[in-house]
């Protein structure tokens, strides 16, 4: 069932025709996701693009997607659909929206995983030079930190894990590490951590005021916050 043009902000509707010289003629609602909403444009001539939008998109979440997408293009290891056009923020809450290559499922081949498992260790390997810094980007819509480190492995606790942990614990989405007092001081919870591999990153988590804190080691990461998708969106500012 299509959705009505008036769909399209106006500024995406003048970016179809002036930019790409695309009218649509129906617009579907896509199913899956539940940040942004999904659209299939199709044209006249039967061309299609998909279309991701949100009427209240934090500053820059689709030109840093399209960054992305782009930068993962270059390891030319698995197909990424082609960015068409994106919106400008210029720094600001509002509506905003990605406009993607429309690829077309097809028959799944008898070494579509091979494949597949082949491809992302191609994107994994990729000696590119990637940018001496990368600017903050989104998970979902939590904003996240790319602050260059001595190691992946650093990197990911440091950017990655320890900044969830410590929102999930401020605001009591996490259990606090048994016998730790309780905290008169939620704003503030701690969390060292040591990172001795990829596979085996231990956690020193703290709770309650600096001056009572106990301690527990804690590893996997999964054991002190087991996130889902329901969790980063209830700990998103």
């Amino acid at each position: 069932m299509s959705r009505s043009l008036d769909r399209l902000s106006p500024d995406l509707q003048q970016f179809l025709e002036r930019e790409l010289r695309f009218r649509p003629a129906r617009v579907t609602p896509i199913r899956g996701g539940d940040i942004n909403e999904a659209f299939r444009l199709v044209n006249e001539e039967g061309a299609s693009l998909f279309l991701k939008s949100n009427r209240k998109a934090p500053p820059f979440l689709f030109e840093r997607e399209a960054e992305g997408l782009r930068w993962l293009a270059e390891t030319r290891a698995l197909r990424v659909p082609e960015v068409r056009g994106v919106s400008v923020s210029k720094g600001n809450e509002g509506p905003g929206w990605l406009l993607l290559e429309w690829i077309d499922s097809g028959p799944r081949s008898a070494r579509y995983d091979d494949a597949l498992g082949r491809g992302l260790a191609a994107l994994h390997s990729f000696k590119g030079d990637p940018p001496r810094s990368l600017p903050p980007n989104y998970i979902g819509t939590l904003p996240q930190s790319n602050r260059l480190r001595a190691t992946w492995t650093e990197f990911y606790a440091e950017e990655r894990l320890r900044p969830l942990v410590q929102m999930a614990l401020g605001r009591r989405l996490a259990p606090s590490p048994a016998g730790a007092p309780a905290s008169s001081d939620s704003s503030a919870p701690c969390l060292a951590s040591s990172t001795q591999s990829l596979t085996s990153v231990a956690f020193t988590v703290t709770s309650g005021p600096a001056t009572s804190c106990r301690v527990r080691t804690v590893s996997p990461i999964s054991s002190i916050l087991p996130l889902t998708s329901e969790t980063a969106r209830s700990i998103s500012p």
